[in-house]
């Protein structure tokens, strides 16, 4: 076999590793159901069985009103409203985003009931790629952010013009609704709450590539990148949380991040903190892991939470 014919061979094989990389990554897969105590007993978040369990019960006792949009690529998104009968004063409302590869109820089995009895009515989106709605690709929030803003719209139309809204995400999902901000959001959304998110889709996959993968980054982060191009339609480098937050003068937004996250480095919260413009605020906790703050150091978490919606919201 001559060098070419080496070099080739090469290369070929780079591409297929870039390929099952970027598939194993990219591609629709069913999340695990954290309401299924098996499928939990896999979780690092099986420390918090009887908060997720007594969460997800709340959530499913509910009396949920389906809601579907049509995403600007066409997919067909789905999710669930919760009106709150009891609520008095202006119509708030919590449109909740979870992460990727997750469900509403496994990122929010405490959040949901909290802004429930806090006066909001509550929204479950079902991201792309995930539960009920369509799409094969998950977009690390380069497409999610435009359907974050489309069901800001759409619950403000069921809400009128004097409605509150708060977009609140945890990981991917608080990624997407940090990059909605800058895509000129209703004027009804008043608030922001992101829960360990990433910096941008080209960070968290590089860190992926490193941390899980433990492969070169260069030149497999740039074959992966042609590959979202040509199937996904949107470019690793399209969009940056830490831009949008240096844009961004409002609204507010509250920041949370476990120390211990190993899944996304709270270093990368620190960066969207320090980038933002607009009012602020960031929780840290010491022992939470991902997507645990609020479960992890429950009372500190809600009692912070309370005190900014109270200031820039309510």
């Amino acid at each position: 076999m001559t060098g070419l014919h080496i070099l080739i061979a090469a290369a070929v094989l780079l591409a297929a590793a870039a390929y099952i990389v970027f598939f194993q990554i990219f591609s629709r897969k069913n999340p695990a159901d954290l309401s299924d105590r098996t499928q939990l007993l896999h979780s690092s978040l099986f420390v918090y069985e009887a908060d997720i369990s007594s969460g997800a019960k709340w959530i499913a006792a509910q009396d949920w009103r389906e809601l579907e949009i049509i995403s600007r690529d066409g997919l067909k998104l789905r999710g669930r409203w919760l009106e709150n009968p009891g609520a008095v004063g202006p119509k708030k409302a919590a449109l909740l985003f979870h992460g990727y590869r997750s469900m509403p109820h496994n990122d929010f089995s405490l959040t949901a009931r909290w802004f429930f009895e806090r006066g909001y009515g509550v929204f479950l989106a079902e991201q792309r790629a995930h539960g009920r709605s369509e799409g094969k690709w998950i977009c690390f929030g380069a497409r999610e952010r435009f359907d974050c803003r489309l069901w800001a719209e759409k619950i403000s139309g069921l809400l009128g013009p004097d409605a509150r809204l708060v977009l609140c995400g945890v990981s991917m999902g608080a990624s997407a609704v940090l990059m909605s901000a800058g895509l000129g959001l209703p004027k009804t959304v008043k608030a922001i709450i992101a829960d360990c998110g990433f910096t941008s889709p080209a960070e968290i996959i590089r860190y992926f590539i490193k941390k899980r993968y433990s492969m070169p980054v260069f030149p497999l982060l740039q074959l992966i990148g042609l590959y979202c191009r040509l199937f996904c339609g949107f470019g690793l480098s399209s969009v940056s949380t830490v831009d949008v937050m240096k844009r961004n003068t409002e609204p507010p937004v509250f920041f949370a991040h476990g120390l211990a996250d190993i899944t996304v480095p709270a270093s990368m919260t620190d960066e969207n903190y320090e980038a933002c413009a607009a009012p602020k605020r960031l929780f840290k906790c010491e022992r939470a892991g991902h997507a645990a703050c609020s479960l992890a150091d429950r009372d500190r978490y809600f009692m912070e939470l309370g005190s900014f919606l109270r200031e820039h919201v309510e």
